[in-house]
């Protein structure tokens, strides 16, 4: 009986990880989204640097090595490749995403 209650405390613990995970993941993107939105460059380094140790342990890091990339590419002061290299990094995060949500294919 001890070995069954240790299986679901085991069971219980990987599960709330994996919310836990889900609920990182998906805060990261919604802030960097917000942030690109607003063209706050400044914001966006500021909470890469804050938060990419945090994220890294979550994910596969050849993705997130394409969204640090985009942001220490991203200029000091706007100027007209601000655009385009927000875009990028929008959608190497919406890409992030789409990867690490809980999918039947992320489980299997």
């Amino acid at each position: 009986m001890k070995r069954i209650w240790i299986a679901i405390l085991l069971i219980s613990l990987a599960i709330g990880l994996c919310i836990y995970e889900q609920y990182e993941v998906k805060e990261f993107c919604d802030t960097m989204e917000s942030l690109a939105q607003s063209e706050d460059l400044s914001g966006i380094k500021d909470y890469w640097r804050k938060h990419n140790d945090k994220i890294y342990i979550f994910s596969s890091h050849d993705m997130l090595d394409e969204i640090a990339k985009s942001v220490e590419m991203l200029p000091d002061e706007k100027n007209s490749d601000t655009k385009n290299a927000l875009n990028e990094l929008r959608a190497f995060v919406k890409s992030y995403y789409e990867n690490q949500k809980l999918s039947p294919s992320n489980i299997f």
